[in-house]
């Protein structure tokens, strides 16, 4: 199988499967490693919960969170980023107690789903199970969708890890997001191996490369266990873990309960709705020459 095919067969596998794993991602930058977990259940028709949370500094005074749930019309995101309320490692000055930060609030916005759907499939002429498919929209195949648009992958190859046989691919950023990124002009090879070795340096927090470990289930399907950003230090020809993406204790084909995609914007919480900028760049990407030519 080609990459692309890789890519398809997972979207389509996991899009009429119900899932529950453990989420875990680690971040490395320079001497800073950081830890988030979370969960992620995914239903059929759209469903699904996604959250990932993350603590760090003394006693995880400082965390940061994502939450994505969908019920198969809307979909909601979440992000919260800041110093926890009841924060007490900061010292009182003059003997005079602190006065504690509030608590971070959330910024929550929404998409349309359905209308998104709707207006893809008028404006392509495709069906709107190949529109679903394409599009992603939320959790895994969204996050599968976003990385074969914007990345140009080698051929796959097969890894035995503990035993266990892996689909990897490895690829990088294709010519319109390292121009975007590094405000140049860059003439790709379509040998993603090759094209690595001449690329230009991306910014500090930027990875050069993306590994994907698909591994295959009953019935034949395959599930991406592992996405794994790297970097390239300066004057170095190696690549080291940056971002890694991992999904254990997998379960699929097990029972979920529509209450577990309900969601509630919080109280006095502005939402945005993005649906529009959404359509937007979609528009935008499947306009552009090649935009889907991530093979």
């Amino acid at each position: 199988m080609t990459a692309f095919e890789v890519f398809q067969k997972a979207r389509r596998d996991l899009s009429s499967r119900t899932i529950r794993a453990k989420l875990i991602q680690t971040v490395s930058i320079g001497d800073q490693k950081f830890e988030a977990s979370g969960s992620y259940i995914q239903g059929r028709d759209l469903k699904l919960r996604m959250s990932v949370e993350l603590r760090v500094g003394r006693q995880g005074t400082f965390q940061g969170s994502l939450l994505q749930v969908c019920d198969g019309e809307v979909l909601w995101t979440s992000h919260t980023i800041g110093r926890r309320s009841d924060d007490s490692s900061q010292p009182a000055k003059n003997g005079q107690s602190q006065v504690k930060p509030e608590e971070p609030k959330p910024h929550v916005t929404r998409r349309d789903v359905q209308q998104i759907i709707d207006e893809m499939t008028r404006a392509g002429g495709r069906t709107r199970n190949a529109i679903i498919a394409e599009l992603g929209l939320g959790g895994i195949p969204e996050l599968l969708a976003s990385l074969r648009e914007t990345m140009i992958f080698a051929e796959v190859e097969q890894q035995k890890i503990e035993d266990e046989l892996y689909l990897v691919l490895e690829g990088h950023w294709n010519e319109d997001v390292i121009s975007r990124l590094t405000q140049l002009d860059v003439v790709g090879s379509s040998d993603a191996k090759q094209a690595e070795k001449s690329l230009p340096r991306l910014p500090q927090h930027i990875p050069d490369i993306v590994r994907v470990y698909f591994q295959r289930f009953d019935g034949g399907g395959l599930f991406p266990r592992r996405i794994l950003y790297l970097k390239r230090p300066p004057a170095r020809n190696f690549f080291r873990p940056m971002v890694s993406l991992d999904f254990d204790e997998v379960r699929l084909n097990t029972p979920v309960d529509d209450s577990e995609f309900e969601f509630v914007p919080p109280d006095l919480v502005y939402t945005e709705d993005v649906t529009q900028q959404y359509l937007n760049r979609l528009r935008s990407s499947t306009a552009q020459p090649g935009s889907a030519g991530n093979q």
